[in-house]
């Protein structure tokens, strides 16, 4: 015989979750469901019954197993798609009275995982209400609450797949500007001056002019859950505190040829953006890949320096000069150069 006093625990009502409308998600499928609750015993307590006995909620198993398995009867789910991994946060039953209505309010608090890394969240709320007995009434709300996530989670996984399978997207622009104050970055209707020139001339040199130019590479990387995106910017630039001029040479037929080297280096620029455009990079390969990849085309790039030149002797032959000039205006002016990749 019990004692007077002695207060028994709270029995234990299973909530078992109503029929659902067959749902199949198309994106994904749920592989696990983890209980990340300090408190995984129940899902709360209730009066219920005529007696208005206080009873202990829980689903069949547990939380976990129980959500767990509602999901794997009650939905068709292709394991061909991607495995989501459900962990619970909050998921919470709360009575309350108003007049002879019994109300149980849902709360949940999901995270949706794929390779340990945190895809989405949601937050759920929802009622129901009875004269009698609402925990009658709950199974019904669960069933609601995950018929309404995996219909979310399918939405938001199709708009945003592409950010989450592994892999890499690139893209390539070409800069038009530049905060360094020491360069000049191509502009095919910005040719270069004379006072662009302001390093000081190498007397060991016997040339009249210097132009210092290059092709700078910069790109930033962004990891989005499993999926890199980087975005790298050519910059063609002409080096004014490096390039030189001396005083004593003539200034148009030099600043022609020099005007050349700096187009053929926008040539070469342009060259490059397509090779990047073309390259297959992958998570794994990008760096090395970039570094190859720029390595080979400042080789051309100063080959055909080289060339120019050699040929034209430096802008002494004209004929030779006046071909180069020719060329390398129709290169700049044909489509897949600088003017088309800028426009």
């Amino acid at each position: 015989m019990l004692s007077k006093g002695l207060h028994l625990p709270p029995s234990t009502k299973i909530i078992k979750p109503a029929k659902t409308s067959g749902y199949s998600p198309r994106e994904f499928y749920i592989a696990s469901v983890v209980d990340n609750r300090d408190d995984t015993s129940n899902i709360g307590q209730m009066h219920a019954g005529s007696a208005r006995q206080l009873v202990t909620l829980n689903l069949p198993g547990g939380t976990a197993k129980g959500l767990y398995n509602f999901i794997q009867h009650g939905f068709r789910q292709n394991e061909g798609t991607m495995p989501i991994d459900l962990h619970i946060t909050n998921f919470q039953i709360e009575e309350s009275f108003k007049g002879n209505m019994h109300k149980a309010d849902l709360s949940a608090d999901l995270e949706f995982y794929s390779d340990g890394v945190k895809l989405n969240q949601y937050t759920y709320n929802s009622y129901v209400s009875s004269g009698i007995d609402a925990s009658e009434h709950i199974g019904k709300l669960v069933t609601q609450l995950t018929e309404q996530f995996m219909k979310d989670m399918d939405i938001w996984l199709k708009d945003n797949k592409p950010t989450l399978t592994p892999g890499i997207s690139v893209n390539v622009e070409m800069l038009t500007e530049t905060d360094d104050a020491d360069l000049i970055v191509y502009d095919p209707t910005r040719p270069l001056r004379r006072s662009d020139f302001m390093g000081d001339p190498d007397e060991m040199s016997l040339a009249g002019a210097i132009t210092y130019s290059g092709i700078q590479i910069k790109y930033n990387l962004q990891t989005f859950n499993r999926h890199k995106m980087v975005n790298i910017s050519v910059i063609p630039y002409f080096h004014k505190m490096n390039s030189w001029w001396r005083a004593n040479n003539s200034t148009e037929l030099l600043l022609a040829h020099e005007q050349i080297h700096f187009d053929i280096t926008a040539i070469a620029a342009c060259e490059l953006m397509k090779k990047l455009k073309a390259a297959h990079f992958t998570p794994d390969n990008f760096t090395k890949e970039l570094e190859a990849i720029q390595k080979q085309s400042e080789k051309d790039r100063s080959r055909m320096q080289q060339q120019y030149d050699r040929e034209t002797n430096h802008s002494l032959i004209k004929t030779k000069q006046a071909e180069w000039e020719r060329t390398i205006k129709d290169q700049l002016n044909t489509e897949g150069y600088f003017s088309a990749v800028t426009q």
